[in-house]
């Protein structure tokens, strides 16, 4: 006990706290150096039912991330996106490929818009508007991969999330957090699941499907009631490298705190849902969970 009030009890040593990173403006991006196909192949994988997650989370290697936008919207909005990218580590320079991919295309057979950018070691740097500096509207999946040719050192690891946001009706900015991916744990054998669906006159559901692989991916939504009835089923079919995203609306009129299953796929994917407010334009997006 008297060594464990010793340790509990010495001053905070400058070795305690942990290095800083440093801001990097980026004036303008590089043309891409990798293909889709390669930053797609970087995507970390599940095993079966394995639980291996915990191990793998943190900064990765390759990530997706859904809800990227350059496009208007209800109430007069304008929604973009700011990507937040990180270079973690202290002995490494990474060349981070970014793709603004587009729905239903073949992105893999037909270049999506692209573009690179370079981070030192412990450097961060925000690509405000990412999709307007890549010259794409719309919205998008981004996919971001190393191109481990042109970096320096090991192991080659990056984080990233994004902000997609609109002005506000009386000022400042409103919209939603989302992190990027680096692990697939959805597949053949785990399904993905997102709860709190609601469609009708107060709120709207989009629920979306990215497919990484060089084939094309089936998988089928769905979508439940409370009481587990089913309302309706999708089959989805997903080009290579690309994604689909559907407006509920289209399949189901009502649906109050419902539930979505994406289940039976043909390999590998990532899904979500974004549930918004008919009234405020706010959104709630939800990556899926696994099981």
């Amino acid at each position: 006990m008297l060594v464990l009030a010793l340790v509990l009890s010495r001053p905070l040593l400058a070795l305690d706290v942990p290095a800083g990173l440093t801001h990097v403006e980026v004036a303008r991006l590089d043309p891409p150096t990798m293909t889709v196909a390669e930053a797609a192949a970087g995507l970390g994988r599940a095993m079966g039912r394995t639980p291996q997650n915990i191990l793998t989370e943190g900064a990765s290697d390759a990530a997706f991330l859904p809800g990227a936008a350059n496009t208007s919207g209800l109430f007069n909005s304008f929604f973009t996106t700011d990507l937040f990218l990180v270079n973690p580590l202290p002995n490494t320079i990474v060349r981070l490929n970014i793709f603004a991919l587009r729905p239903n295309v073949n992105n893999s057979a037909n270049p999506p818009p692209s573009a690179s950018v370079s981070l030192g070691p412990r450097s961060f740097t925000t690509v405000k508007n990412v999709m307007g500096q890549l010259g794409a509207t719309g919205g998008s999946v981004l996919l971001i991969g190393i191109d481990a040719a042109n970096s320096q050192g090991s192991p080659l690891r990056f984080s990233a999330w994004a902000y997609t946001s609109t002005a506000g009706p009386s000022g400042g900015r409103y919209g939603v957090n989302i992190q990027a991916v680096g692990r697939l744990n959805q597949n053949a054998v785990v399904n993905g699941w997102n709860v709190g669906v609601n469609q009708g006159t107060a709120t709207r559901t989009n629920f979306g499907v990215f497919n990484p692989s060089q084939s094309t991916f089936s998988v089928t939504a769905s979508i439940f009631n409370p009481g587990g009835t089913l309302v309706a089923q999708v089959p989805i079919q997903v080009p290579p490298v690309s994604f689909q995203q559907y407006a509920l609306s289209s399949y189901a009129s009502s649906v109050t705190d419902g539930v979505i299953v994406f289940s039976a796929a043909s390999g590998d994917f990532g899904s979500y849902v974004v549930v918004n407010d008919n009234l405020t334009n706010d959104a709630n997006f939800q990556l899926s969970s696994a099981w």
